[in-house]
């Protein structure tokens, strides 16, 4: 094909076109991705993280600072941990895999690379729901489908033997012996004065004070209280680690006291 040039009333051919004039090509990015799907910030960097649907990872720093990367599969990221100074990030995948990523630094630029990886197996109500890190302990806390959570040893990305938090031990305080399936775990998380000490939180409303060191439940809150029968979807501390607050599918959010077993 040959472009032509108007002059006047007439044309004139300038130069040959090919395929190449019509191809895209991308030149910058800007912004927030597509899809994004999972979001972090790290209080240590300053850095915002980012994951989107279709595996994208992103940091992103002070204007003009801002790494990418893509997983291998292109799953979809779910959640995304920090590790602070040490630039180290941990992103959660909707086919059950965990990667660890480092930001390293080669030849005076930086760049993500994947470390580690771990694949958990779905069969038997492991499918991962929720998950949290304990930076000071370097665990990694699974929570499943099952209504069982995991614990991966971050240093060894590998699961840690007889340390799983089975819901029948977990909601033992509350159910008695007619114990009832509470559903997933939807929500852990540490309590901010006191690494030992974990909020559990399962589908059915049913919420667990578990002490890590004793492997045994503090407390059990109840999901029997009127009007607070809906589903979890939420738990969140307070920074002086005494009170907390749950969040409910039908948009309620109820206050604790950790030491009283109702709102």
């Amino acid at each position: 094909m040959r472009r032509l040039k108007r002059r006047g009333t007439a044309y004139s051919r300038i130069d040959e076109l090919s395929p190449e004039h019509f191809g895209l090509r991308k030149t910058a990015r800007h912004g927030f991705p597509d899809s994004p799907s999972a979001i972090g910030f790290d209080n240590e960097t300053n850095f915002l993280v980012l994951g989107t649907k279709n595996g994208e990872f992103r940091i992103h720093g002070l204007p003009g600072v801002e790494f990418r990367a893509e997983t291998p599969k292109k799953s979809e990221i779910t959640q995304i941990f920090t590790f602070g100074s040490l630039h180290q990030y941990i992103t959660v995948h909707n086919d059950n895999s965990i990667l660890l990523w480092q930001l390293e630094e080669q030849a005076g630029s930086h760049s993500l690379k994947i470390i580690n990886e771990f694949q958990m197996e779905q069969d038997g109500g492991k499918k991962i729901t929720t998950c949290c890190l304990s930076q000071l302990t370097g665990h990694f806390y699974i929570g499943t489908d099952g209504g069982n959570i995991y614990t991966l040893d971050v240093r060894l990305f590998e699961l840690m033997d007889n340390d799983a938090v089975l819901w029948e031990k977990a909601t033992a305080l509350i159910q008695g012996t007619n114990k009832t399936h509470p559903g997933s775990v939807v929500s852990i998380v540490l309590c901010p004065t006191n690494c030992n000490k974990v909020l559990i939180g399962y589908e059915c409303g049913i919420i667990t004070l578990w002490d890590l060191k004793s492997s045994f439940p503090e407390r059990n809150y109840s999901n029997s209280v009127e009007n607070c029968k809906q589903p979890l979807q939420s738990l969140a501390w307070q920074n002086e680690g005494q009170k907390f607050v749950s969040a409910h599918s039908d948009s309620s959010i109820y206050f604790w006291n950790s030491s009283v077993s109702t709102p």
